[in-house]
């Protein structure tokens, strides 16, 4: 029996606590141990699983996730169902890497294949991120047996799929914005032909242009021929 005021254990027969003082009353309470969680063991020797290991430390049994199969098939099917962009997003990125070895290797495969057809940058973004975490866990867990090697392959495809999306992105941008500076700059270009040819016409009227053959109507359909053949086509092409 223990004293419900400050825990020391005490005689059955004790009417006060020998450490404290307080009075027993006539029905005592027991100290209660309460376990919570789960505890996992190997199903082969019973030996205590910690976390993220494959194979039993006492036996070598491999340790097979078969919920973790089943949430990954999950995970798929919902994501196939969701059409909204920031809802598949969030549960891309939600998703707890598993850590048994096949469960591993299955959710690379899905990360891997869904990346390279993804052509929205957000959420190829969010696979990338799955994809170093599930990496890095497998790192952990399985980095010296044979299958590691799977793993790192898909890895090491998926970065360089992310290093051609990255450069497509960028020579798109500056497409881009020389698409959107492009008619700018022609027009630019015309109207500072249109301003010489004004220029032009200023000064010859102040000259006698007789002399050389020409006159200033001349001499300014030449100017306008030449704005026309060198910016009209740039203008055209934009």
């Amino acid at each position: 029996m223990y004293c419900k005021n400050c825990g020391n254990e005490i005689n059955d027969k004790a009417v006060f606590c020998e450490v404290c003082g307080q009075k027993m009353e006539s029905k005592q309470t027991k100290k209660e141990a309460v376990k919570e969680g789960i505890i996992h063991k190997c199903p082969e020797c019973g030996q205590v699983l910690g976390s993220m290991e494959s194979h039993c430390p006492a036996c070598g049994y491999e340790i097979r996730g078969v919920k973790n199969t089943d949430s990954i098939i999950g995970f798929v099917e919902k994501l196939e169902r969701i059409t909204n962009k920031g809802i598949r997003i969030e549960i891309i990125l939600n998703f707890s890497v598993p850590n048994a070895k096949e469960d591993l290797i299955e959710f690379m495969i899905t990360a891997t294949s869904n990346i390279m057809n993804e052509k929205d940058k957000d959420i190829f973004d969010a696979w990338l991120i799955k994809i170093e975490q599930c990496y890095q866990k497998a790192e952990i867990v399985i980095k010296n047996e044979e299958d590691f090697e799977i793993i790192k392959n898909l890895y090491e495809k998926a970065s360089i799929q992310a290093e051609k999306s990255n450069q497509k992105r960028k020579e798109a941008e500056i497409k881009k914005k020389k698409e959107e500076t492009q008619p700018f700059i022609s027009n630019i270009a015309i109207c500072a032909g249109w301003i010489l040819s004004l220029i032009i016409l200023s000064i010859l009227s102040a000259i006698n242009v007789d002399n050389v053959g020409f006159n200033a109507a001349q001499i300014i359909m030449i100017i306008d021929l030449v704005a026309g053949a060198v910016f009209v086509p740039n203008q055209t092409k934009c």
